[in-house]
């Protein structure tokens, strides 16, 4: 059991170096930092269930620690405004900005939505050639637009709006 165990703990850390190779080769997306996400919690179960072998501990006890390390996933995914962080870790590491990786996918961050605004004035703020002989520009304009589109009253609000409609007031944005 150990053994097929150990193969498994193998086979996610295989698969968690091909998922950055992966991002470092064609950029992070929602559904990879979901999968690394996911990965990470099938090495904490493979882990839990050995040492519940190891050290004797009961199902109730694999249980509980598996369920502890799934609510705490889920806890500190609320506080990621994922958009975002895919967005800004995209410009960062663009051929653009670092010279290396894949080529900004602007599409992609339009389909990120509003939250993507910061990561395009970051762009704009690093490499202001780059961001004005692209269509960064435009993309900003039309995610601004739809961001301005939503509902004013608490239907529409949500933390990470509220965030960003702070971002935009301030003069330097």
């Amino acid at each position: 059991m150990l053994l097929w165990i150990g193969q498994n703990l193998l086979l996610v850390v295989s698969s968690l170096r091909r998922l950055h190779l992966y991002v470092q080769t064609y950029s992070l997306t929602a559904l990879r930092l979901w999968a690394f996400v996911w990965m990470i919690l099938v090495g904490i179960g493979l882990i839990s269930i050995t040492v519940r072998i190891v050290l004797g501990r009961s199902d109730a006890w694999l249980l509980r620690i598996n369920l502890c390390s799934l609510v705490l996933a889920l806890y500190v995914s609320c506080f990621v405004d994922a958009p975002k962080t895919i967005a800004i870790y995209n410009v960062r590491h663009c051929r653009e900005i670092s010279g290396e990786g894949a080529a900004l996918d602007l599409q992609y961050l339009r389909e990120l939505g509003p939250q993507a605004i910061p990561a395009l004035d970051a762009l704009h703020r690093i490499n202001a050639e780059a961001y004005q002989h692209s269509d960064a520009p435009l993309v900003r304009a039309a995610l601004a637009a739809e961001f301005s589109e939503r509902p004013a009253d608490w239907r529409g609000w949500d933390f990470w709006s509220w965030r960003l409609a702070g971002y935009l007031r301030r003069p330097s944005s």
